[in-house]
């Protein structure tokens, strides 16, 4: 079996979040194929849990523990040269240096994220392979967008400087992955050197799935809550949507679950408007569960949203924004998408007083996901990744 290496910016675990749930289905699908090393760099004290007897296949891990103060560092240098500040922030001497003497020894290199590809600038002449996941010009120029004052100038720079390093990222490596043909097609219509690799959903059994319960009334959106996109689709949804849903349907809930709320987001809560921030929970199972609609009003960001994958994969009905179904190749019909907050209200008020609709609706989509997002789908896009277009 041929020998690979994975290069990740954070640690693996806990899979928390779209970038760490990317990072570990790319890492297991590549141990389909070879024996693969993996090369971590953590910012954190403790967070260095071995990945080896999670997934098979790898072969040894190398960690890196880079200081908070390091990183700020190199994030500053974004003043003095024309990098984005993702390719400064987690570039380090020493990591450079021994991926330097160890890349010879390997048949296929992947970078699971641009964030580890500047490493790589001075062998292009290996099977190197890039996975992209969404694109950076893309959120970058999303955030522009939504920003103001000193914040608004330094993601714009960043946005210019990362459809440069973007295109030129494409070129360098043997190819490159996204996860949707919009994240693809954004930068340019040159996708010679690219290609889309979904993530899979572990399908729960059919027991643990949405129970539909007809008296329902919980709202549930399920993410990251330090993540700039999640902030604003929280807010958006509590402050021009939930307030409609409420005036039709006084016992309605809106519940936020995820990890690391920022104060934004908790200033959110309160008893009397019926929203709920839980902070981290062990597993969202038991709210996808309980929920009567699982929405993801998205209104920024990028790529295929794996909350909506989930949330699908456990018979909910979707509620989200042309943003949020924006990953999907094919979008199914069983998605609801709403343009406007009223055109969302409305549509959260009819499936809160009719249960029969969302429970069908929940059954479609977890038939969607069972048929499009299987593992066994994702590897095959994988192998195209890898297999079909190395060198040599």
């Amino acid at each position: 079996m041929r020998k690979a290496l994975f290069l990740s910016h954070i640690p693996l675990y806990p899979v928390i979040g779209g970038d760490r749930i990317r990072l570990s289905q790319m890492l297991k699908l590549l141990c389909h194929t070879h024996h693969t090393d993996v090369i971590c760099i953590s910012h954190h004290h403790g967070s260095e849990r071995s990945i080896k007897g999670l997934i098979n296949g790898v072969a040894n891990e190398k960690w890196f523990y880079v200081p908070r103060f390091k990183r700020y560092l190199n994030a500053a240098k974004t003043l003095l040269n024309d990098r984005p500040e993702l390719d400064n922030h987690y570039w380090h001497r020493h990591v450079q240096r021994y991926i330097d003497s160890i890349a010879a020894d390997y048949d296929v290199i992947v970078c699971g994220s641009p964030a580890m590809a500047a490493y790589l600038r001075n062998h292009s002449d290996k099977n190197i392979y890039l996975d992209f996941t969404d694109s950076l010009t893309l959120n970058y120029e999303h955030a522009t967008n939504v920003s103001h004052g000193l914040k608004r100038i330094w993601k714009r720079l960043n946005a210019k400087r990362m459809r440069k390093l973007e295109q030129r990222y494409r070129e360098m490596f043997v190819n490159t992955a996204y996860i949707s043909t919009r994240d693809r097609d954004y930068i340019g219509t040159d996708t010679r050197k690219t290609c889309i690799v979904k993530n899979f959903v572990d399908m729960p059994a059919a027991a643990l799935t949405c129970n539909h319960n007809p008296a329902g009334r919980d709202i549930v959106f399920v993410g990251k809550m330090n993540y700039g996109p999640n902030i604003e689709a929280c807010r958006y949804f509590a402050l021009e949507v939930f307030p409609k849903v409420k005036m039709a349907i006084p016992d309605a809930q809106f519940i936020i679950v995820g990890t690391s709320p920022t104060a934004e987001v908790r200033d959110l809560a309160s008893a009397s408007n019926g929203i709920t921030v839980t902070g981290r929970v062990e597993s969202p199972s038991e709210f996808y569960r309980s929920a009567a609609i699982v929405c993801a009003p998205m209104v920024s960001g990028s790529g295929l949203q794996n909350k909506i994958l989930e949330a699908m994969a456990y018979g909910c009905a979707v509620v989200t924004t042309p943003i949020g179904a924006g990953g999907f190749t094919e979008v199914p019909d069983s998605l609801a998408i709403c343009n406007d907050s009223d055109t969302m209200a409305n549509s959260c008020i009819d499936l809160l007083n009719t249960p029969a609709r969302r429970a069908a609706l929940g059954k479609d989509n977890r038939h969607f996901i069972d048929t499009h997002y299987s593992e066994q789908a994702a590897l095959l896009q994988f192998q195209n990744f890898i297999c079909n277009n190395r060198r040599g």
